[in-house]
C-alpha cells in the first residue's frame, strides 16, 4: 500500500489550494459544489454534504459521437401503420399542450 499526502489551504469562501504528493490545484466552489483545475484537467464533483454521496465528472473532455454502423435491412414490401402509437402519440402533445397552458395562466 501507497503512501498519501494532501493538505487543503482555504484562500477565501470560494476558493481552496490543495497540495498533494502528485502535484498542486485549484479547487473553487461551495461546500458540496466545486470545480478543481489542476494542470490540463478540469473536474467538477457535486455532493451531498454528510453523506459520502458525490458524482465526479471530467469536464475538459470534448464529448465525441459514436461512429454509426451501417445496419442492412431487408426492405420491406408494404407499410404497418400502428394507429395505436398515433393516438398516444397525439393524447401526449395534447396534454403537454394544455399543460403549458395552465403553467402559463399562473
Amino acid at each position: 500500500m501507497g503512501f498519501r499526502f494532501q493538505k487543503r489551504f482555504s484562500l477565501s469562501k470560494l476558493i481552496r489550494l490543495n497540495v498533494s504528493k502528485s502535484g498542486v490545484s485549484v479547487s473553487l466552489g461551495v461546500r458540496g459544489a466545486d470545480i478543481n483545475i489542476r494542470g490540463d484537467k478540469v473536474t467538477g464533483n457535486i455532493g451531498i454534504p454528510n453523506t459520502g454521496l458525490s458524482y465526479r465528472k471530467r469536464l475538459d473532455t470534448p464529448y465525441v459521437e459514436p461512429v454509426e454502423q451501417a445496419k442492412i435491412v431487408p426492405m420491406q414490401t408494404e407499410q404497418k401503420s400502428s394507429s395505436l402509437g398515433t393516438v398516444f402519440l397525439v393524447i401526449l402533445i395534447l396534454g403537454f399542450v394544455f399543460f403549458l397552458g395552465y403553467w402559463a395562466a399562473k
